[in-house]
């Protein structure tokens, strides 16, 4: 990681990290900030990954990680940032692990652009690599598709966003008149027994 670290030219916190992401509109949660810090020179970056005591204690089911995974993910973000925009992965074409990586050690998220050249689709072609404190290949993903994500076509306010979920809302109206001469109730029950109790009255 050290050549690579020295051929860069930027350093960005962790902290500055994602206050850039949570001004495209990009917000993650405490458990989902495992990037320490990224070091960028254009078309290649290379970020410093771990993940919080808490988060790693949720090992046994994975092979990878999901926020290790992600967290060198968010690092392909800073690819061609400097005008402005954050380019997200869409696609892989290749994934090889070489390793399953342990919870407790330091890893490097390593991105680089393959193709600068955009697609209709507003696409750039990247790799991805999670290494080792020691620089050896843990991760190694081919031909990431990452697309253009504009900040200002995409960044809205918490009022906007807010106007985006589904809201339910009670209307009273008045009581139906019911027939009082009908007897007849469908009781739904399940297992624990209290709809057959229900219907026994």
């Amino acid at each position: 990681p050290e050549e690579i670290i020295n051929e860069c030219h930027r350093l960005v916190s962790g902290a500055d990290h994602y206050d850039e992401l949570e001004q495209a509109g990009l917000r993650y949660g405490p458990a989902f900030r495992g990037v320490r810090e990224v070091f960028v020179d254009g078309n290649t970056c290379i970020g410093r990954l771990g993940l919080s005591a808490d988060v790693a204690r949720f090992t046994s089911r994975h092979v990878v990680h999901p926020v290790l995974l992600d967290s060198a993910f968010q690092v392909l973000t800073r690819l061609g940032n400097g005008g402005g925009d954050i380019y997200l992965p869409v696609g892989v074409r290749e994934l090889r692990l070489t390793t399953a990586p342990s919870v407790d050690a330091g890893y490097w998220g390593h991105g680089t652009i393959v193709s600068a050249h955009e697609n209709e689709d507003g696409e750039v072609e990247t790799n991805l690599s999670v290494l080792a404190e020691d620089g050896s290949p843990v991760l190694e993903l081919q031909g990431v598709r990452a697309r253009r994500l504009a900040i200002d076509d995409y960044a809205a306010s918490s009022q906007e966003i807010a106007e985006w979920f589904h809201e339910i809302e009670w209307i009273e109206s008045p009581r139906a008149e019911t027939d009082s001469s009908v007897v007849h109730w469908l009781v739904f029950s399940d297992r624990s027994g209290f709809g057959d109790e229900l219907s026994s009255f």
